[in-house]
């Protein structure tokens, strides 16, 4: 039974997402490639508001060493876990030096779900860091101040990981 068990549980989380929400608890919900596109739409629309108010509102030279610290986490990520814990934190810096509880707070409400996407997409992709360029592009845009530019870079990565993510769950 626990052999039946085990195998029907790994079952659910690789053809589904189990989502935690504040005030509702864990349930399962089925990705189809229109949920990863508003997911990603609703994300990036988010990240690019913090990016914005990050570099108006927050201290250039500590988001630098920050994303500086995350691109050495992502560059020698060994696992698919390191790799997208170091994406979340990169992205994340914009979040914590943008000076808007709010925002953070939104982003947190899907967080789980962009995380989740995270590691489809490097299920995907078999060389670790294999983004690097974009990273450095955007640490290179944020060192000059150039939100626009920050946030094309992040925009393209984020179609580029779309299509991937949309074509894995579609094969689920």
């Amino acid at each position: 039974r626990d052999d039946v068990e085990s195998r029907g549980l790994g079952d659910v989380y690789k053809r589904q997402l189990v989502v935690y929400e504040n005030n509702v608890g864990a349930h399962i919900i089925s990705l189809a490639p229109h949920d990863v596109l508003e997911i990603q739409q609703l994300a990036m629309t988010l990240h690019a508001a913090a990016i914005h108010l990050a570099m108006v509102n927050g201290d250039r030279a500590t988001i630098v060493a920050e994303l500086r610290k995350q691109l050495e986490d992502y560059t020698n990520a060994k696992t698919e876990h390191d790799e997208v814990m170091a994406v979340k934190e990169f992205i994340g810096t914009f979040y914590h030096n943008c000076g808007n509880r709010r925002l953070d707070r939104h982003m947190l409400a899907i967080q789980g779900q962009q995380t989740l996407l995270r590691y489809i997409f490097a299920s995907c992709v078999p060389q670790r860091a294999a983004d690097t360029a974009v990273f450095q592009r955007m640490l290179l845009d944020t060192i000059n101040g150039d939100a626009a530019s920050v946030c094309d870079m992040l925009q393209k990565y984020t179609d580029h990981m779309t299509l991937i993510v949309e074509s894995a769950v579609t094969e689920m």
